[in-house]
């Protein structure tokens, strides 16, 4: 009685050898590939995670010190706007690897009115489909990968919004307690 189920479940492998070798994210280093979704999430977090700190050390060395911590505060903000600077280079290298292209395009970035072709073009360019000579591609994205820089894009976005509306509200309630105070 040597009888095949017929409403068995298929055991035919159905992907390729080569889909499921994927290269590692690796955002420290120039080599590899990354991403849209990762380039954008790499980079809003790092903008981010920049003006946090700068704003965290400059409450508190302009609380705690004066001339001499406001110059010791540039000195950290100035290192800081390096180390941001080197580690966008390095996502954008990466982000040109995807789409099959040299690191070299890199420096694109450096030229007035072409960095914002350039940068729309690492936004919406997609990368090539399995290996190049960059390497294998990026491993897909997870769910909470889509949702966290949809939400950090969002957020952005509100808070830009919200920025844009509080600010001139601010000024000008700063501008009538003036007026308050002369009177």
């Amino acid at each position: 009685m040597n009888e095949v189920n017929q409403y068995a479940a298929p055991a035919a492998r159905l992907e390729r050898e080569e889909d499921g070798i994927y290269g590692e994210v690796r955002p420290f280093s120039p080599r590899g590939r990354l991403g849209r979704i990762r380039y954008l999430f790499y980079s809003i977090l790092l903008l981010l995670g920049f003006v946090l700190i700068g704003g965290l050390l400059g409450a508190g060395v302009g609380a705690v010190a004066g001339e001499a911590g406001a110059a010791v505060l540039m000195v950290l903000l100035g290192v800081g706007y390096i180390a941001l600077i080197v580690f966008q280079f390095i996502l954008i290298i990466q982000r040109c690897h995807d789409f099959n292209a040299t690191g070299w395009l890199s420096l694109l970035t450096l030229v007035p009115l072409i960095n914002w072709l350039f940068g729309l073009l690492l936004l919406f360019m997609p990368g090539t489909d399995g290996p190049n000579r960059y390497g294998p591609p990026p491993p897909p994205h997870r769910g909470n990968m889509m949702v966290v820089a949809v939400g950090v894009v969002v957020t952005v976005l509100v808070a830009g919004i919200l920025a844009a509306i509080a600010i001139p509200a601010y000024n000008e309630y700063v501008n009538r307690a003036r007026l308050e105070q002369m009177r």
